[in-house]
């Protein structure tokens, strides 16, 4: 019975993989191998690793020194490229982001024994060369790092170019994101490459994923590629985090109360209390390698899993409404008492400003 529980775990988790396969959050990389004097080096052997997972793919450069490498997942990856007669050369902290084509450039191997090693720790700013589009990446650290007046990660939106984008101060839905001055019913909403429209409104998102949870989010503001469609406004990519080889984990709670705000000026005036505003977020993440000792996955770079789930409880009532209606006298066409209560109002107003004093 053990044996078969662990077989349908393995089953379950396959079919995941093979569903995400499919997903349009995958991008390219692609460079050209030259020497010092810039003649192309052909049959070079390139190896692309990810950092975080352990995995990698290699390839040689043809005949005009090019390589490339597609259906890559966002991601960190380090390059490394080999060829007789020449150091290695190994580039580091190279960042793909969801649908990116990341054009390398030039890959300059210094003459040299393959035991000697050139490495670049640091990847400069790379020019968008390979498309048109135009866009701006949310990256997860980002997510944990600016400050949030809500729960949605679409808040954050403001700070690409471009984009103007309000509040979503329940937590709950999505702000008004305006790129470049398209309305904000043009978006286009995905979810780690799954479509995530509201239909209903065409003004959001259908499922909200909380920000712990979230690897990147990337807004293409103006000239998509030809594989985003629906919308003329903006693209707007949210990626889930993805397991690595070691197991990472997180719990948290949120709280907010009314004792930190401060109560409206209509309360001061006719006495009442600052109303109920409780939000309360609890929830945790938890992500590492799918792997049984000595028997499968042992190496922990083939499968993964990333779980997270949050829960909200709000309380936070409509506030009261005051509206003025007609008297009798003034149905009757007769205003003569309205100076008089105006008056009043103001005196009330001015008595709870004395009184806050």
């Amino acid at each position: 019975m053990h044996l078969s529980r662990v077989a349908l775990v393995i089953c379950v988790s396959l079919l995941l993989v093979f569903s995400a396969a499919g997903q349009q959050i995958s991008g390219s990389m692609n460079g050209t191998v030259r020497d010092s004097q810039q003649a192309v080096i052909a049959g070079a052997k390139i190896t692309l690793s990810n950092a975080q997972q352990g995995t990698s793919r290699e390839a040689q450069t043809s005949a005009d020194g090019s390589f490339v490498f597609m259906q890559l997942q966002p991601g960190t990856y380090e390059l490394t490229v080999e060829a007789a007669g020449f150091k290695k050369f190994t580039q580091k902290e190279i960042n793909l982001f969801a649908s990116d084509r990341l054009a390398l450039g030039n890959v300059v191997l210094e003459v040299g024994q393959l035991n000697e090693q050139v490495t670049v720790e640091a990847q400069a700013t790379a020019v968008q060369t390979t498309s048109a589009e135009r866009s701006g990446v949310i990256t997860t650290r980002q997510v944990q790092d600016v400050a949030m007046l809500s729960r949605s990660v679409f808040d954050l939106a403001r700070s690409i170019p471009g984009v103007v984008a309000g509040n979503s101060t329940s937590g709950l839905g999505v702000g008004s994101i305006n790129a470049n001055g398209n309305r904000n019913s043009q978006n286009n909403y995905t979810l780690d490459g799954v479509t995530n429209m509201d239909t209903g409104s065409n003004g959001g998102s259908l499922a909200t994923v909380n920000p712990d949870s979230i690897a990147e989010m990337k807004v293409i503001t103006n000239s998509q590629p030809a594989e985003f469609g629906r919308a003329s406004g903006a693209q707007i990519q949210v990626v889930t985090k993805g397991g690595s080889r070691d197991f990472h984990g997180t719990g948290y709670f949120f709280h907010r109360h009314e004792d930190m705000n401060a109560n409206t000026w209509r309360n001061n005036v006719d006495g009442r209390a600052r109303p109920f505003y409780r939000y309360n977020y609890a929830g945790f993440n938890v992500g590492g390698p799918i792997f049984i000792p000595k028997k499968f996955n042992t190496s922990k770079e083939k499968l993964f899993f990333f779980i997270g789930m949050e829960w909200q409880n709000q309380l936070t009532p409509n506030n009261l409404t005051n509206v003025t209606v007609p008297t009798d006298l003034e149905r009757l066409g007769n205003f003569s008492q309205a100076k008089k209560r105006k008056a009043k109002v103001e005196e009330l107003v001015r008595a709870a400003a004395t009184k806050k004093k």
